[in-house]
């Protein structure tokens, strides 16, 4: 088993841990070098400022196992090309992302992704799939409780994807059918729209920006001015509860 590691500041704790589960074979991908401000919050030690991160997580793993496999790329995952991508992760069995980046993650998924699509024939990742799975989780328990609607999607490229909505929101009111009985037929009409001509979308595309400030930045203030208004948060990965809460639960903290 090989695993790929994007990421090798806080993650050099795990890259030892694996080792010590009996992993041989580990790739680790950064650009950056330790500094100082690193050894209080991250697993880097002092001998190992201003060496690249890749090579102190590599020296760390070794101490563990001398014969363990550590394959150092320096170079930054979102500035490789996609030829360069999927060579590189070719041979990894498994995709660590022990990063802020949101363009390093989307590099290593859609790598994954395309090698999917070729080893398993009968299985074709469309790049919309998980854009309208959503879509069908965001609604799947919002589409019963009026006599119509009327929905906003923000233009994606040129092409009309109306129809894919339709099916994916149509999808959700089946789900919550299933689930609690009822046969909701509520017309719904989307309108597909440019963010600039639509308050509603502008909102939406705040808030977005400010939770990238957020992960790439550190940087809250934008995010605790719109939080208040925040009524609920779906999380599909998080399998502890429900995933799926409004915010008076305190199930989120706000920064």
């Amino acid at each position: 088993c090989r695993v790929a590691i994007i990421g090798a500041g806080g993650s050099v704790g795990l890259a030892c841990n694996l080792v010590r589960s009996g992993l041989k074979a580990i790739d680790i991908y950064d650009f950056d070098h330790v500094a100082l401000e690193n050894i209080s919050r991250q697993a880097h030690c002092f001998p190992s400022i201003e060496m690249p991160k890749t090579e102190a997580c590599r020296i760390e793993a070794q101490r563990i196992n001398p014969d363990v496999e550590v394959r150092c790329f320096d170079g930054d995952v979102t500035k490789m090309t996609e030829t360069e991508i999927a060579v590189a992760f070719a041979s990894v069995d498994l995709i660590i992302n022990a990063t802020d980046s949101f363009a390093a993650h989307a590099a290593g998924i859609t790598s994954k992704a395309r090698a999917h699509n070729e080893t398993h024939p009968a299985y074709k990742y469309h790049p919309n799939q998980l854009y309208d799975k959503c879509v069908s989780q965001l609604f799947k328990e919002r589409l019963h409780k009026d006599a119509g609607y009327t929905i906003y999607f923000a233009r994606r490229g040129k092409s009309d994807r109306t129809e894919a909505l339709e099916k994916a929101l149509e999808a959700a009111r089946t789900e919550f059918r299933k689930r609690w009985g009822g046969t909701g037929t509520a017309p719904i009409e989307i309108v597909p729209s440019n963010p600039r001509d639509v308050v509603g979308l502008q909102a939406v595309d705040y808030f977005l920006w400010a939770l990238q400030r957020f992960y790439e930045r550190g940087e809250d203030r934008f995010l605790t001015l719109i939080w208040p208004k925040t009524k609920l948060v779906i999380d599909v990965d998080d399998t502890r509860n429900r995933g799926y809460l409004p915010m008076a639960e305190n199930w989120l903290v706000p920064p």
